[in-house]
């Protein structure tokens, strides 16, 4: 380290070259000092090593002045982060209050003290000295290290060798806090988890994919549905791969406009399972974005199967219902509870001269019955909405070219889920007309 004698003469150069801030040169600075020149020679290398003295050239000629940056010492107070000199034995030669605090421990318990025995309660904090010490000693590089506490701390360690005013080597260790910046990250992390547990559960296929349509993400329920593992499918396949041929220029229209346009795509298109197999999807596909510019899109796609089959079903049963109605040759109506026409077969339209087009959605009181026998078949309507039997009832009806018919009905109902009356059901065979005034 520096001795007494050499810190004065140190000093004593710094208050002369203050004292004479146009400069002096190496000759005349030994001149003042009383000392020879390759002494003042060898104070000035260290000082201008250090920081605290400025060398320019003038000819051949060296100029001295007095530095005009800030001292290492105000800068080390001053850093936000945690600082520590050694020398090259480890012994701590300067700390600043933030590695103090770090250490939870105090600057008169730590200066000159060796590295690996620091008065230290924590054992985490003992853990990373002794960490770092191993780490300076066999000169390797120390990673990212993590310090717990009440909560955990991270930091970036930097080792710097460091040469000293007396030509002596040490260290300079910085902790660069990561902590806030780790934080976020574990943040973003869990966020990042909770979402794919989320999208996870559901029971559709979840995707995502970059601009050209290849598959950066997909859920669980994409894999089942579709049959690939995610090895085969994320990163590696297209979007429009999983389409069936016929439908991808149309996919690959909608996934133009998705990305160009910023709009939100909604198509129907049968698509590919990995064994070849087709089935039915609808695709809700809308862009992302990073910033302003769009990347690429995400999508959910719908398994249609069971839609379209039950929908074929209820063809095929409303077919069936349609052709029975159609074939009988008896009467059948079917009226909602306001009394408006919701089926008219064929055996109708004969007898009427009205197909089912032109009379549904009409009240069959105002354009079949005659007048006087209107509110008694308004009366029997109005109790069989209230779930009264009337399964039988004779009246006239009044067909397109003006004949009048007498129909024997036989009436029932049905209920909805709520157990109310909401259809009306008439079954008519015509008999010959009556008077019944």
């Amino acid at each position: 380290m520096v001795s007494s004698k050499v810190q004065e003469d140190f000093t004593h150069i710094k208050r002369i070259l203050r004292e004479n801030p146009q400069g002096m040169t190496e000759t005349d600075l030994a001149h003042v000092l009383g000392r020879t020149k390759n002494t003042v020679g060898r104070y000035v290398d260290i000082l201008h090593a250090s920081g605290q003295v400025e060398v320019r050239s003038c000819g051949t000629a060296k100029i001295l002045s007095l530095s005009q940056r800030v001292p290492f010492a105000t800068i080390l107070e001053h850093t936000r982060d945690p600082v520590i000199v050694l020398d090259r034995d480890l012994r701590v030669l300067d700390i600043n209050r933030t590695f103090l605090a770090l250490l939870r421990t105090s600057r008169e318990e730590v200066i000159r003290a060796s590295l690996e025995f620091l008065p230290l309660s924590d054992p985490s904090t003992r853990e990373f000295i002794g960490n770092l010490t191993t780490a300076i000693r066999e000169k390797k590089t120390l990673e990212d290290v993590t310090i717990c506490r009440e909560t955990e701390l991270y930091f970036n360690v930097r080792i710097l060798e460091t040469q000293f005013e007396d030509g002596g080597l040490g260290y300079t260790v910085i902790l660069i806090d990561l902590t806030e910046h780790k934080l976020k990250d574990l943040r973003l992390q869990e966020s990042e988890k909770r979402f794919r547990d989320l999208v996870d559960m559901l029971p559709q296929p979840v995707f995502e994919a970059d601009a050209t349509g290849i598959l950066l993400f997909a859920n669980r329920q994409a894999y089942s549905t579709f049959g690939y593992t995610p090895e085969e499918l994320t990163g590696r396949i297209q979007v429009l791969d999983m389409i069936a041929p016929e439908d991808r220029e149309r996919a690959r229209g909608s996934i133009s406009r998705v990305l160009r346009e910023g709009t939100r795509g909604k198509e129907e298109y049968t698509a590919l399972r990995k064994d070849g197999s087709r089935f039915p999807i609808v695709d809700y596909a809308a862009p992302i974005y990073r910033g302003e510019q769009i990347v690429g899109f995400r999508g959910i796609a719908i398994d249609l199967t069971h839609q379209k089959e039950a929908e074929a079903a209820l063809r095929n049963e409303r077919d069936f219902i349609d052709a029975t109605l159609h074939a009988l040759n008896a009467l059948v109506l079917v009226l909602d509870r306001e009394g408006k026409i919701v089926r008219f077969n064929h055996a109708c339209e004969e007898l009427t001269g009205y197909t089912e087009e032109e009379v549904k959605g009409q009240v069959f009181w105002d354009l079949f019955l005659i007048p006087e026998e209107a509110d008694a078949v308004k009366g029997v309507f109005a109790e069989l909405l209230k779930g009264a039997s009337h399964s039988q009832y004779g009246n006239n009806w009044v067909t397109r070219n003006g004949e009048r018919k007498f129909i024997q009905w036989s009436n029932t109902f049905l209920r909805d889920k709520c157990g109310v009356v909401s259809w009306v059901i008439g079954t008519g065979i015509e008999h010959q007309a009556v008077d019944q005034r």
